[in-house]
């Protein structure tokens, strides 16, 4: 694995796949563009699955060609530094752990189930609650956590009626998207 620093070697930034046994996880040792919490608890739950004997570890082949991607994207994005490979962006790579062990919500289903929620996950602030709709350890308030976010981030600034502020958002939104697209 030349050009790749011997430390850094580690699938999905947390498994180093050139141990004998898959006995050592390293987790919240990443750099993320974006909050580092939902990254590391993500690990976490990960990590929980595999130990629990609930998910497994793809082949050391898989891992070294993940790694191999990671660091060729990320030299051709960041330049060729140590940190190289564990350099991340938060949302990409929430998505790739959470879909290791069934947490990443499938938004093609929730198109058709709950049409609401999915467009407050695509065109809303990304919150972590999103990857507790589905999968081991989901929670019964995720859906309600996603569709309020909105009302914890105005409220405190503005001190408006949540509702108020919300509405004139998605108002401005569509006028802007026919603005775009009628001639």
């Amino acid at each position: 694995m030349s050009g790749i620093h011997k430390h850094s070697i580690r699938c999905k930034c947390m498994f180093p796949p050139q141990l004998p046994h898959a006995t050592l996880e390293i987790m919240g040792f990443i750099l993320t563009f974006g909050p580092e919490f939902p990254s590391g608890e993500l690990q976490a739950r990960w990590v929980i699955q595999i130990l629990a004997g609930k998910c497994k570890l793809p082949s050391k082949a898989v891992m070294f060609k993940d790694i191999k991607k990671r660091h060729k994207n990320n030299v051709s994005r960041y330049g060729p530094i140590d940190k190289t490979t564990i350099r991340v962006d938060c949302i990409e790579y929430c998505d790739e752990i959470a879909s290791q062990f069934g947490a990443k919500p499938n938004l093609f289903k929730m198109l058709f189930i709950d049409p609401k929620l999915l467009l407050k996950i695509l065109f809303g602030p990304s919150v972590s609650y999103q990857y507790r709709l589905q999968g081991p350890h989901s929670w019964e308030g995720a859906r309600e956590a996603i569709m309020t976010t909105m009302d914890r981030v105005v409220w405190p600034m503005t001190k408006k009626n949540p509702e108020e502020v919300y509405d004139n958002f998605f108002k401005r939104i569509i006028q802007a998207l026919l603005l775009l697209f009628l001639p």
